[in-house]
Parts: structure tokens; sequence; C-alpha cells
């Protein structure tokens, strides 16, 4: 699989704010990498080079059989009271309750640790979004979504923006099936 590697002189994404950068690497006799900001635009017609383009297209398109999304057992959510907003969707779950979340924060970004069935609850209604505007009660609330790990360890009041820890020694064995 060839590419093209892609710099800030052939390729900029003028114009877009909240993008993620999107990394690609390739092992192969040769080991080649790009990464470009703003790339999942590509297929609504932002000028990016062809073949990564084409790349990112055919990573983004790949469908594994019998691939299961990821559930995770535990789930960090953020949450800041807004202003009110009529396009906010109203909040469809009786617990766990926005005011609750927002009453359980330690500052702002720290984070509330949620998990077995409000965490996979919560996660459902993200559907692969990390961040949604919801309404309770009159209030509209902005939330913000981040798994844990298998083995990641979570510290009250911890901010959000801090790298990942884990367990030293599991606790629990992690297992794959064979398929």
């Amino acid at each position: 699989m060839a590419f093209g590697i892609c710099s800030r002189k052939n390729y900029e994404a003028v114009g877009y704010a909240d993008l993620q950068t999107i990394w690609i690497g390739v092992s192969a006799w040769q080991r080649k990498e790009v990464s470009a900001y703003g790339l999942e635009a590509a297929s609504s017609g932002t000028p990016v080079p062809p073949e990564l383009k084409a790349v990112y297209i055919r990573l983004r398109d790949y469908a594994l059989p019998n691939l299961q999304r990821f559930q995770p057992d535990k789930l960090v959510v953020t949450i800041l009271e807004r202003a009110q907003q009529q396009s906010a969707t109203e909040w469809p779950l009786q617990k766990p309750g926005l005011a609750d979340l927002l009453s359980r924060e330690h500052g702002a970004w720290s984070g509330v640790v949620i998990d077995h069935q409000e965490a996979s609850d919560v996660y459902q209604l993200f559907a692969g979004d990390f961040s949604r505007t919801y309404r309770e009660n009159g209030k509209t609330y902005q939330l913000t979504i981040r798994p844990l790990l298998p083995f990641e360890i979570w510290e009250t009041g911890r901010e959000w923006t801090l790298p990942p820890t884990f367990q030293v020694t599991p606790t629990s064995e992690l297992k794959c099936p064979a398929n």
C-alpha cells in the first residue's frame, strides 16, 4: 500500500476547528507514517492528497467480521451546567440523573466515574460521540465522556488532561476470545 507523506508544506486544513488529528502508520518492507488534522473531512470534499484520502477511506470503511464495539465497565463523565438551550435533547435516563452527576464532581473537568449498568446506559446514549448537550428539569448540561481502559485507575479530583494511570498488578485477567 503506497501513499504520499503529508506535511504542513503540502496540506493545510484551513478553516476547520475541533477536528481530530488522524495518524496512519504502515509497517512493511518500509515504514511510512502520516498524520493530518481534519482528515475525516476528506470524504466531504476537503482537498487532501488523493493517496492519503484513499488510504483514509479504505481504513474507515474496513469492516471485520464479528467485530464488537468496546463496552467499557467504567466511564468518566464530566458535566457542566450551561445556559438554557431548547435544542438540547431531554435526558432519557432515570439513573444516573444529571443533577446527581453534577453533585458528584470534584471541580470542573475532574470527572465522575460511573460503572456497570450506569456506564453502559450512558455510553449507549453517546453512540460514538464524546460530548453532547442534554436537558433535565429545565436545566441544560454539557456532558463529556471517556471510557476507562481495562486496569486504568481514575483518582477522585484528577484532571481530565493527565495521562492514564494503570494498576501495576491487575486484580483480574483480561481474556480475549480465540476467534
